[in-house]
């Protein structure tokens, strides 16, 4: 359960990387639009800090028991409130998600049950009954909801990798959308599943309706059946069936998110073409970004495929007791990867 879901975690606040390189559209802890959780951050710091508060050495409203928040969340001062009706029960919101998912931003560089104590800690500062014993409930859901989100990954990955084979993906095909889309359907399910209908509103709702619009709007660049004035035609009526709102608040958001791993791994293009069709696509600021991705995954793989032909010789050497093949194995890890890298290796040879 605790590697099942520190890497369904990670998959939330790293970049794609080996069994999980298809992932397009699911990064809970950032969503498709990761300025946002920087915004709710600078937000937190912002809106939030009592002038009686040094928010330069202090990170939270009170003393921790668990010591200094990790190194990546330095500089953040968070305190984001939640709201309860006049009886005292939780009033389920947005505001509750950033919380949990400010915490396991850290799951890299702390453990999971420090992670946990940690949120609950925060919740007992904030909330009292009933309302703390249903924030903690809706905690113990949304750890079941990220553990069976990582079932899901796994299943789309081998057939992310069976589609491949064949050689029926292309960088947009209406196929690889079809195949998204279902599986956005199926996350759907099993927030339902997992985390009740007020949950499930209250954190993903707008996220939801964001997936649909721009799946619609892939659809729409990759119908080639339509010349360029009929798809400004047909994304200029697919943004008039929208929410003003909606319009104005992805004005900043960032596409590459979802198209990361459309166009990344197509065999079929050069690299001019996959760099000219990912421009028709995302434009061409995030076309270099998705580039730069590429180098940053075919370095990865590199690195993880020599660790995993050492890490076989070491566990296959007859020669070596339990306790040197587990010392040889730290070694080779603290040669190769970061700390944080580290904990995505240790997941990988935990469910292979």
């Amino acid at each position: 359960m605790y590697i099942k879901f520190l890497v369904a975690v990670a998959l939330c606040v790293a970049t794609s990387f080996v069994i999980w390189q298809y992932q397009a559209l699911d990064q809970d802890a950032q969503d498709l639009d990761t300025s946002k959780t920087n915004q709710d951050h600078q937000k937190s710091v912002i809106d939030s800090s009592p002038e009686a508060i040094n928010t330069e050495t202090q990170q939270l409203p009170y003393e921790s028991e668990h010591g200094d928040l990790v190194s990546s969340l330095r500089g953040i001062y968070f305190d984001r409130d939640l709201a309860v009706d006049e009886n005292g029960n939780l009033r389920i919101s947005s505001d509750l998600k950033d919380i949990f998912d400010f915490f396991f931003s850290a799951i890299e560089e702390e453990s999971l049950e420090t992670v946990l104590a940690r949120i609950e800690e925060y919740l007992n500062y904030k909330l009292e009954e009933p309302a703390l014993s249903q924030a903690l409930q809706s905690l113990e859901s949304y750890v079941a909801y990220k553990t069976a989100v990582m079932d899901l990954e796994l299943a789309f990955s081998s057939r992310i990798e069976s589609f491949i084979t064949d050689g029926s993906m292309s960088s947009l095909s209406g196929s690889y959308l079809d195949l998204i889309d279902e599986r956005l359907q199926l996350l759907k399910s099993i927030r339902a599943e997992n985390l009740g209908l007020e949950m499930h509103e209250a954190f993903y709702s707008e996220r939801e309706q964001y997936d649909a619009y721009m799946i619609e709007r892939l659809r729409i660049n990759a119908d080639q059946a339509m010349n360029s004035e009929q798809k400004s035609a047909a994304l200029e009526s697919l943004d008039a069936q929208m929410p003003a709102e909606f319009i104005e608040s992805r004005s900043g958001a960032n596409p590459v998110q979802v198209l990361r791993e459309s166009t990344t791994d197509n065999q079929e293009l050069t690299g001019e073409e996959l760099y000219n069709a990912r421009v028709e696509a995302v434009g061409e600021e995030a076309a270099e970004r998705l580039t730069s991705l590429d180098s940053q995954r075919k370095e990865w793989d590199s690195r993880y495929t020599s660790y995993t032909s050492q890490r076989d010789e070491i566990l296959l050497n007859d020669a070596y007791s339990d306790e040197v093949k587990v010392t040889e194995l730290e070694l080779l890890r603290d040669s190769l990867f970061s700390s944080s890298e580290k904990v995505r290796v240790i997941a990988l040879d935990r469910i292979q």
